[in-house]
């Protein structure tokens, strides 16, 4: 990954199938939104969009490289682990008010993956906060290493904000264990309207 991640971009690796066709939904994280699919070669192509709501939602992306398994995990107005309002890739659809949405594949040749949580800025007229944290496991492929993620936060203004983070992992004799950070992202605030 590169040493200098501070850009406010979205980035993720996904591989088409066989007669080169690609579905994929990705969350913008800017009013005019400009995606680019780089295919190798060099050929590239370039579409955007006006996303005028975009202020009507808060999102985190978290993102990183290589084959690293992150995830981001939502706690919404003080949910636990597993019960209603915990959102994160493991969890089923509606388990609570917000989405969480992953990008990127395994296998792909440049490896790139982010996890994108987004709620409705007033929630179901709900007030409370929703926090967020990161885990990951230790693996014989990340034990003693440092590891470089990304957090990019839509804030109610509709301004992107970047955090690069450096994760000194744990040794080796720590694998399978797992790392849970919590407070290296910012608490979402939802207000009623």
């Amino acid at each position: 990954m590169q040493r200098n991640m501070r850009r406010l971009v979205m980035s993720s690796a996904m591989i088409s199938d066989a007669k080169g066709a690609l579905s994929v939904t990705v969350p913008a994280l800017r009013e005019r939104a400009v995606f680019v699919i780089a295919l190798p070669g060099g050929v590239a192509a370039v579409a955007q969009t006006d996303v005028p709501d975009l202020a009507s939602y808060r999102r985190v992306a978290l993102q990183w490289a290589h084959q690293t398994g992150f995830e981001l995990h939502a706690h919404e107005f003080g949910a636990n682990y597993g019960a209603a309002g915990h959102v994160w890739n493991g969890s089923p659809v509606g388990a609570g008010m917000g989405t969480l949405i992953q990008l990127g594949q395994k296998g792909s040749p440049k490896p790139r993956f982010s996890e994108v949580y987004t709620i409705s800025s007033t929630a179901a007229h709900t007030v409370g906060l929703v926090s967020l944290g990161i885990e990951t496991a230790v693996s014989p492929e990340t034990c003693g290493r440092d590891i470089e993620v990304q957090v990019l936060t839509l804030t109610k203004e509709a301004d992107l904000a970047a955090r690069d983070i450096v994760l000194s992992m744990p040794g080796c004799k720590a694998v399978g264990d797992f790392l849970v950070l919590n407070n290296l992202v910012d608490v979402l605030k939802i207000a009623a309207r």
